[in-house]
Parts: structure tokens; C-alpha cells; sequence
């Protein structure tokens, strides 16, 4: 860890410490973006592990700090909830949060994530892995030697999408798309990327419909091994509502490209600074290839689904921005 992070991590523990126990806050976006959160946390776990943050921009919420904790809770459905919504944001404005079997209880869950699963276990992945590997090689191969470049952009986002397509069924030349909508998901207005509202919801519109046009070829053809054919033929979700479907595309989108590419980049930000002191990619690393680069089932039709209508726009604040997620259940007594 650079210097500079030293020094960051150091000021945030003695903020952390000084600040009354009650009065903690880990839900603020700045702390992960700065690498600083550890502290609060560490507090946490040592003194309060089912602590109650009383005042929050999206109301009250509770966090759940040790292990054992949190798995008491994630296993218990008939006392904790996950129907409603999974985020510490509650959604209040048009007809709730978007439906998706992250936000619902077994036995729903367990049917509709067992009707994708097969997409990625561990033998469809065996089938894909050298159509993986030679991407990953193709797309070190290509990258520039003795300058500096944008692993995230070049790597991560590229090998990600091209995955992700592959795995939706979606043209390659389409796989930058499907990254700008995920990141349009987690997007607050004003932050970078979208500036209001509005636009937000204008994107929204154009992913459903893309989507929308992906189920009703699906659901009019044979199955297929891509997410979208086994979500029109799947017994558990042949006949969900359009909401619920977008619901699980939005999941499976934002799931598979945020958790995917962020673990690149950590790993290779790990390689980096392990073998040059740095985060910068610029270490030299050899791909697959040998070149020496520069790096840091179930009958009856299912239903097809008319494009995006007027409610459809509502949707886009539906899933909130990644500065109002968190990954607990809400209790019974408040959501039930």
C-alpha cells in the first residue's frame, strides 16, 4: 500500500474511534472509493456486531458485522426477508422495486435460480473455457507495449462483456452495451454518468426494449443454452410478468459485470504492485499465446412481451445507486 493510503487508512481509524459508537456510519460510498472502510468495521466486529444506524440519508438500517451473524440471518426465511427488496433504499415512487429472485424468498428463489444456474455451473463453464482463454490471450496480445493504458477499460470491460454476451446470446458487437447499461444501473444522476433522472429512465427504456426483442425471439424458438432461452423455457419462468423478466436480466446484468470485472482489476492491481511497487499497468507479463506484452423445459408457449410501455420508464429508479446498496434481508417485522 502506497504511502499516501498509509496515511488515508491511519486518519480514518482515529475518525472512527473518535466518533461515538452510536453514531457510526459504514454506508457511505466515500469509504469504499478511498479504501478507508476497514475501520469502521473493525470497530464494529469488536464492540457492536448487530449495530443500528439511526440517521442515513434513506432512513434507519441495521449492520450485521460478524460471520456467524450473518449467516443465522441469511438462512432464516421465515424470520428474515429478502421479498421487497434488498437495499437499504426503499423504493416508494411507481410500483416498487423491479421483482428478481435476488429479491425474493424459497421457494420462488430457489426455482428461478436453479433454471439459470446451469449457465454458469462448473461443467457449461469446462465447455467455455477455451473460448476464455483464447479472448484473455487475444486481448493481452493486443495491448500496448512500454505505455500506459486503462486496464479496466481494455481487460476487465472487454473480457467481461464478450463473456456476458456470449452467455446472454447477444451479438459481440453488442457487449460494450450491455457494460453501459450495468453501469447505468448503479448510476446515481449527477455522479459521472447519467446527469438526471430522466435520461436515467430514457436508457432504461432502450434496455428493456433490447431485451424485450431478445425473449420474444427466444420464447418463438427452440431452447438454447443462453440465459435469455432458459428464462422463456424454464418451467419457473416461462410465464413471469415483463417486469419480473427485465428484474432478472437487470440482475444477472449488474451480477455477472460488476462482480467479474472488479475482480479483475483487483487481482491485476495486486499482480502490479507485487511485482513493480505500483498500481500503474505497466508490469510485463506473458499471455497464452508466448508473446511478452505490457500489462498491469417445459411444453406450451410461453408468452412474448410487448416493448417498452409508458410505466416502463418508472423502472429506471427502481434498482437505487450503488450508494444506497448493501447486501443484508430485511427483518420480518418490517417488511412483512
Amino acid at each position: 500500500m502506497a504511502d499516501g493510503n498509509l496515511a488515508n487508512l491511519a486518519q480514518a481509524r482515529d475518525e472512527v474511534y473518535a466518533t461515538p459508537l452510536e453514531k457510526l456510519n459504514p454506508a457511505q460510498p466515500a469509504l469504499f472509493q478511498a479504501n478507508t472502510m476497514w475501520p469502521i468495521f473493525e470497530r464494529l466486529r469488536a464492540e457492536d456486531p448487530v449495530h443500528y444506524t439511526e440517521e442515513h440519508e434513506f432512513g434507519p438500517y441495521w449492520s450485521i458485522t460478524k460471520y456467524n451473524d450473518i449467516m443465522a440471518i441469511d438462512t432464516n426465511h421465515q424470520v428474515f426477508s429478502s421479498e421487497g427488496g434488498i437495499t437499504i433504499a426503499e423504493q416508494t415512487q411507481g410500483d416498487g422495486p423491479l421483482p428478481m429472485f435476488i429479491a425474493m424468498d424459497p421457494p420462488r428463489h430457489d426455482v428461478q435460480r436453479k433454471t439459470v444456474s446451469p449457465a454458469v455451473s462448473p461443467t457449461s463453464l469446462q465447455v467455455m473455457e477455451p473460448l476464455i482463454r483464447e479472448r484473455a490471450a487475444m486481448i493481452l496480445d493486443n495491448l500496448p507495449i512500454g505505455e500506459e493504458f486503462d486496464w479496466v477499460d481494455k481487460v476487465s470491460k472487454e473480457l467481461t462483456g464478450m463473456t456476458l454476451a456470449t452467455l446472454f446470446g447477444m451479438p459481440q458487437e453488442d457487449r460494450r452495451q450491455l457494460i453501459y447499461w450495468s453501469d447505468v444501473v448503479t448510476a446515481a444522476p449527477g455522479q459521472g454518468l447519467v446527469d438526471t433522472i430522466e435520461q436515467k429512465m430514457a436508457i432504461f427504456v432502450e434496455y428493456h426494449a433490447y431485451f424485450t426483442k431478445l425473449w420474444n425471439e427466444r420464447v418463438n424458438a427452440p431452447p438454447t443454452g443462453d440465459l435469455i432461452s432458459m428464462l422463456a423455457h424454464g418451467e419457473a419462468t416461462r410465464n413471469m410478468e415483463p417486469r419480473e423478466y427485465f428484474g432478472n436480466v437487470v440482475l444477472l446484468t449488474v451480477g455477472g459485470n460488476d462482480t467479474t470485472r472488479n475482480t479483475m482489476a483487483s487481482r491485476s492491481r495486486r499482480a502490479t504492485r507485487s511485482s513493480c511497487g505500483t498500481s500503474r499497468a505497466t508490469a510485463t507479463k506473458r499471455s497464452s499465446t508466448g508473446r511478452t506484452t505490457t500489462s498491469s423445459t417445459a411444453s406450451g408457449p410461453a408468452p412474448t412481451f410487448p416493448l417498452a410501455s409508458a410505466s416502463t420508464a418508472a423502472w429506471a429508479t427502481a434498482w437505487p445507486s450503488c450508494s444506497s446498496r448493501s447486501s443484508g434481508k430485511r427483518s420480518s417485522s418490517a417488511s412483512r
